[in-house]
């Protein structure tokens, strides 16, 4: 049993160690972006920014229009031209949708996420 222990203590500290890391490189690719690329929503209120990283890493940002909020943040890797199309109460931000749409307005986890710096 205490093997048992020490092994779950192992694994634990692992995905954290993996989650912090993924974190970090978030932050440092969020640094990196020079220039950013706006849409509007077609009802006007929700405004989306794309932004290039470092190598083919994608930022995408989702605001109310005319706001400072950041309501939802999603990065990608993508070699191909990014595309959004809004359907309703979502927006698909890209061919790759690992994470799938945003839906609109976002869950309040995604809002609290895009709040982290």
């Amino acid at each position: 049993m205490k093997k048992f222990k020490w092994v779950l203590l192992v694994i634990c500290l692992l995905l954290v160690g993996w989650n912090v890391n993924a974190y970090k490189l978030g932050i440092e690719g969020r640094a990196s972006i020079k220039k950013w690329t706006y849409e509007e929503s077609p009802d006007g209120q929700y405004t989306l920014a794309y932004g290039d990283g470092l190598g083919y890493w994608v930022w995408v940002r989702l605001r109310k229009k005319g706001g400072d909020e950041v309501l939802a943040d999603r990065w990608f890797e993508s070699k191909e031209p990014y595309k959004s199309a809004w359907l309703g109460d979502r927006v698909y931000y890209s061919h790759y949708d690992a994470d799938g749409p945003i839906y609109l307005p976002p869950v309040w986890l995604e809002t609290w996420l895009a709040r982290l710096p």
